[in-house]
């Protein structure tokens, strides 16, 4: 923002000019000493130093023209993250994303929220750190361990060897299952499946062994009466999702089925 005024107080008639078109310039219509600077990015070819000016001609002023110069440095920061895709297994949460094709990139950062799908992401308490401060190294997979079951949201950005980072991928909600809502123990076969899902998922297929699935079925956030495999034990579900036309890897829990207890009187 410029302010342009007339040293004595007295009112001053004034225009701006700009040297080049990635300069942006708009006069205040609120208050018409203001000058709103800015800059059209669509101007910008490449990374590097840009020059430019803005002149100030006020009529009657000694001098005027006045000649502001402008310097802009362009950065040419990686393409954000595409293809991001998220799951639950058991504990674990799994990531994965394309490769990202800058030509001096560095590795990745992840980020994670519970409350928002948007920034600023501040979540806290995963094994491998907080919020933005995950790096991955040469890899296009993460994972992140000790956050609680439920509904929350990761994104992944790149980043190259001078520290530009790229804006965020999509943030997205991982996959997952939670058998009894993340009951440890099972006194009954059958229990109650709670699905967390993001934008786009149609259908769900279910399995006890990762091998044998059902038949689609269209996505709920709660299905009833799943029956686990007979016997005691531990046991897992697996679920498919399906959506935004593909099919993604399943999510997974386990819980222990115990026998139940028999009532003496």
């Amino acid at each position: 923002m410029l302010e342009v005024y007339e040293c004595k107080g007295s009112n001053l008639s004034w225009s701006a000019q700009r040297s080049n078109t990635w300069l942006q310039l708009s006069q205040m219509a609120d208050d018409p000493n203001l000058l709103d600077v800015s800059v059209d990015v669509s101007g910008i070819s490449s990374a590097g130093t840009y020059n430019g000016s803005i002149t100030i001609l006020a009529y009657g002023a000694a001098n005027s023209p006045l000649r502001i110069p402008v310097t802009l440095k362009a950065i040419k920061a990686p393409l954000p993250v595409e293809n991001l895709e998220a799951r639950r297994w058991d504990d674990i949460i799994i990531l994965k994303w394309d490769a990202n094709e800058a030509y001096d990139l560095s590795g990745y950062k992840v980020y994670y929220d519970f409350d928002s799908s948007q920034p600023p992401y501040d979540g806290t308490g995963a094994a491998e750190g907080n919020s933005g401060e995950i790096f991955i190294d040469g890899a296009e997979t993460a994972q992140l361990t000790g956050l609680p079951e439920g509904v929350m949201y990761v994104a992944v950005t790149a980043f190259d060897y001078e520290g530009n980072e790229s804006g965020y991928s999509e943030a997205i909600i991982p996959n997952s299952v939670s058998i009894n809502d993340g009951d440890d123990i099972a006194l009954s076969r059958s229990v109650t499946l709670y699905l967390t899902y993001g934008d786009g998922i149609t259908h769900v297929s279910i399995s006890n062994d990762g091998e044998r699935w059902s038949s689609w079925r269209t996505a709920n956030p709660v299905i009833r009466d799943w029956s686990l495999t007979k016997g005691a034990g531990e046991k897992s579900v697996y679920v498919k999702f399906k959506g935004n036309g593909k099919i993604y890897e399943p999510a997974k829990d386990t819980i222990l089925k115990e026998r139940k207890r028999a009532l003496y009187r």
